[in-house]
């Protein structure tokens, strides 16, 4: 059932929203191991999907190795269904503010070698 909610999901961020087809494939396979991550734990349902299952996900990506962006990309479409399911009224309260995203990286200017400068 959870399936069926993701693709509606996606159809309608590339309608609505119109995001690009390489954005909705990349939300597609996350989505997809959220799914499976919620079939994991029993829920098959969008009315189960909870902040525990949510900060549960995001432990588990963090335990999985995948880097910083990588997690979150997953994030953030795991949080976009969530609020889709709450907008749907497939869900009354969205969890999705239980996982934020991780702060973006500052990464330090290169620095010019003595032939550079």
């Amino acid at each position: 059932m959870i399936d069926y909610h993701i693709q509606r999901f996606l159809d309608h961020a590339a309608i609505e929203r119109g995001l690009s087809e390489k954005t909705i494939e990349a939300y597609g396979r996350d989505l997809a191991q959220f799914a499976a991550f919620l079939d994991g734990r029993g829920v098959v349902e969008p009315g189960g999907v909870d902040e525990a299952c949510l900060v549960a996900f995001l432990d588990n990506l963090r335990k999985s190795g995948y880097a910083r962006a990588s997690i979150d990309r997953k994030v953030s479409a795991t949080r976009s269904f969530v609020k889709y399911l709450c907008a749907e009224r497939e869900i009354s309260v969205s969890p999705a503010e239980a996982i934020a995203s991780s702060a973006p990286s500052r990464r330090l200017p290169k620095s010019l070698d003595i032939d550079e400068i």
